[in-house]
C-alpha cells in the first residue's frame, strides 16, 4: 500500500436526530443530512414538514457541508506536480438550520393526567468553521453562528412562557484551537477523559418578564427542567484537539413521551496524514 501525505477531510451536519422511547419506539430518522468524503466536495440537504410519532415536528430543516482547498490556482499545480500538495490549505464549513420545531403536546398516557406541555422553537442555526493549518499543527476551528431564537414552553393548564437562550460566539472565534480554549477564562469549561473539553456557546437563559414555568429549575448555566416534559440543554459544545461538535438542542424526555433527541448538530475536523 502506497502512503503519500495527503489532507483528510472531515465534516458533518445533522438537522435532528434521536430515538423516542416511550410511549411507542420512534426513531427520529433524517431521509438525509450532510457528509463530506475524505476528499472534500459539498454535500446539501433539505426537507420540510416533518412529523415523527406524536411528539416531534419541524417545519423546514437543512444541512450543508462544504470542504475545498483554498486556491484553485494552486490545487491545479498540484495535479501537475508543479507543487508540494501539503503547501496547500482547507477550508471546511457545516451548517445546519431548523425552522418551526416543536416538541411534546402529546395526550395523557391516562384520563386525569396533565397534558403534556409544548416546546416550540421557530428558528435554530448554527455554523462551523475549520481552517487547515500546516503537516503537524492544530486545525483552526471557530463558530461564525449559533443562535437559537425565545423558545416557547405552552401548557393548558399552566399557560405560555417565554425562554431567551443568549448565545456568546465571540470568544470562540478568536479561541480557534484547544489550548486557547482552555486559557481562555471567560469560557466556562469542564475538563473530561480523552482530552476532551465541554463548555457552552449559552451565556446565560432569560424567563421573558421574570415569569418562570412553574415547577421549572435551571440546569446549570445552559439548561433547564421543565416539570411533564424533560430537561432541555442548549448550545453544548465539545472539544478535542483540532475537533468540534456543537449541539444546539439536546432533549432528555421524561413525561407521556420519553426519550432523547437533539436538533441542530455539526462537527468538524481536518487533518494532514
Amino acid at each position: 500500500m502506497e502512503l503519500e501525505r495527503r489532507f483528510i477531510f472531515n465534516g458533518s451536519a445533522a438537522a435532528y436526530g434521536g430515538r423516542l422511547v416511550r410511549p411507542e419506539d420512534v426513531v427520529l430518522t433524517a431521509r438525509g443530512g450532510s457528509a463530506l468524503s475524505v476528499v472534500g466536495g459539498r454535500s446539501v440537504w433539505r426537507d420540510t414538514n416533518i412529523r415523527l410519532g406524536k411528539s416531534f415536528r419541524i417545519r423546514s430543516a437543512e444541512t450543508s457541508a462544504e470542504g475545498l482547498f483554498d486556491s484553485l490556482r494552486d490545487a491545479v499545480r498540484v495535479t501537475r506536480k508543479q507543487l508540494e500538495v501539503d503547501r496547500l490549505s482547507a477550508t471546511t464549513t457545516v451548517r445546519a438550520r431548523c425552522r418551526g420545531v416543536e416538541v411534546g403536546g402529546a395526550r395523557p398516557l391516562q384520563a386525569g393526567d396533565e397534558p403534556e406541555p409544548l416546546m416550540t422553537v421557530s428558528d435554530v442555526a448554527v455554523t462551523l468553521l475549520s481552517r487547515s493549518a500546516g503537516p503537524g499543527f492544530e486545525s483552526l476551528v471557530t463558530i461564525p453562528e449559533a443562535s437559537i431564537s425565545t423558545v416557547g414552553f405552552e401548557s393548558p393548564v399552566h399557560g405560555r412562557f417565554r425562554l431567551d437562550v443568549v448565545t456568546d460566539v465571540a470568544p470562540f472565534k478568536r479561541c480557534d484551537t484547544r489550548p486557547k480554549i482552555v486559557g481562555e477564562k471567560s469560557i466556562l469549561q469542564a475538563h473530561g477523559d480523552l482530552d476532551y473539553v465541554f463548555c457552552t456557546v449559552v451565556r446565560e437563559l432569560v424567563w421573558q418578564k421574570g415569569r418562570e414555568y412553574p415547577g421549572s429549575r435551571p440546569l446549570g448555566t445552559n439548561g433547564v427542567y421543565i416539570p411533564n416534559l424533560g430537561r432541555f440543554y442548549f448550545g453544548e459544545l465539545l472539544v478535542r484537539t483540532g475537533t468540534r461538535r456543537l449541539t444546539m438542542i439536546r432533549m432528555e424526555l421524561g413525561s407521556s413521551t420519553g426519550g432523547s433527541g437533539s436538533v441542530g448538530d455539526v462537527d468538524t475536523n481536518g487533518t494532514w496524514a
